[in-house]
């Protein structure tokens, strides 16, 4: 028997409502697997000689369940106005519907009952799927189609593209991402020349400019395994980011002429390598990673400095823990902090008069330009600390960032 004791309870409770097989059935739509509402209204129906009428008649979804493929054709309408492969479905209704629903399952005792959202979103889904031959996905659609059943009506939430590369950058002088102008916020005003930014374009800006125009994409957003500061290269094998497009038309791209047209539009300023779609679920790792890097700095000393003095410094902090207090140039906008940074390799590559090239091996968010010069005291030790001699970083480039991503 379908129906326990209880069951049957409810389905003679039932019979004073005139419901159709879809509404019927899923007030059992947690008993047993494998059927549909309808499958499980014909069984109650064949048990207890309960009735379900045509939806047309339902006094309770009121024929929402005769209009399906209607539904459906609005959705598959409003979704073809984007590229999409996967979909997924949700539903708005009637506070009347739901409050009658909620009644009648409370006056029936109906406990294995299913909301009438759940079954009209799985009949409107497998009627898209009939006439489309594309699937359902709950984990990444890409689009979502909210049918609201009050007015017919539909609304469409498009899921973001997600693009990962790596990107070198070549000039001192532009950010990673774009840098809104501090007095207006992005609207114009004298300060910025009316351009709402602080500089001119940026990495991000870059590498979005052509992804836009091949995705038709509204927004973007840039997600990088940290940043380095507007004066500091990015060379060597590359920083990880994912490049964020929100909206898209079109979803199927040609990454390698994509990348080739980054190349060329950011010609001499930036450069990118191994673009590559991927799920949004690698922003956090992107975000989380704490790879160490690796930099190259040119060190000016007040004076000339004697090779000897330079090295004993170098070797006493290498492998050491240094601590940072938050830089002075940065108060302003950062938490004055104490973070204890490791220095894991440091080594002097030449040494010319008072100039000297050193490379440093570091933690994720170090402030090297401060484990140089020691920043009046707030970083200790420092190379000024120990060599006794007051000096500074003229350039920085990080050459190296040793994350995970490339195993």
């Amino acid at each position: 028997m379908f129906l326990d004791e209880n069951g049957k309870k409810v389905a003679e409770k039932l019979k004073t409502r005139t419901l159709c097989g879809n509404c019927l059935g899923r007030m059992f739509g947690r008993v047993g697997t494998g059927f549909t509402n309808i499958h499980r209204a014909e069984i109650v129906s064949l048990e207890t000689g309960s009735k379900f009428v045509g939806a047309e008649q339902c006094e309770l979804c009121n024929g929402i369940f005769a209009k399906i493929e209607h539904y459906a054709r609005i959705a598959i309408e409003l979704m073809d106005t984007v590229e999409w492969h996967t979909f997924l479905v949700g539903s708005r209704f009637d506070e009347e519907i739901l409050a009658k629903e909620e009644k009648i399952v409370i006056d029936a005792g109906a406990t294995n009952a299913e909301s009438i959202k759940v079954e009209f979103n799985r009949e409107l889904g497998k009627k898209i799927s009939e006439l489309t031959g594309k699937r359902a996905d709950f984990s990444e659609p890409d689009c979502v189609v909210i049918m609201d059943t009050r007015f017919d009506t539909a609304h469409l939430e498009v899921r973001p593209l997600f693009l990962f590369g790596r990107y070198r950058k070549f000039s001192r002088e532009i950010p990673q991402t774009r840098w809104l102008c501090r007095n207006c916020r992005g609207k114009g005003c004298r300060r910025c020349n009316w351009k709402g930014k602080m500089y001119e374009t940026s990495v991000q800006e870059l590498v979005a400019t052509k992804v836009i125009e091949a995705t038709g994409g509204k927004e973007h957003f840039f997600h990088g395994m940290g940043r380095e500061d507007i004066d500091v290269r990015m060379l060597g094998n590359g920083r990880p980011f994912i490049l964020e497009i929100r909206e898209p038309v079109k979803r199927t791209l040609d990454v390698g002429k994509l990348e080739q047209e980054i190349n060329e539009f950011a010609r001499g300023r930036v450069e990118v390598e191994g673009l590559k779609l991927v799920s949004g679920k690698l922003v956090e790792k992107i975000k989380e990673e704490k790879a160490t890097k690796r930099y190259q700095a040119i060190v000016e000393f007040a004076s000339q400095i004697l090779p000897e003095k330079l090295e004993n410094a170098i070797n006493e902090l290498r492998e050491k823990d240094i601590y940072q207090k938050t830089p002075n140039r940065v108060l302003h906008r950062r938490s004055d902090l104490t973070r204890k940074r490791r220095v894991h390799d440091l080594k002097l590559c030449w040494l010319r008069g008072h100039i000297a090239q050193l490379e440093i091996e570091c933690d994720a968010g170090t402030y090297v330009k401060e484990f140089v010069s020691g920043d009046q005291g707030r970083t200790t030790p420092s190379i000024a600390e120990l060599t006794g001699v007051p000096c500074r970083v003229q350039t920085l480039d990080v050459i190296r960032i040793n994350d995970m991503l490339e195993e």
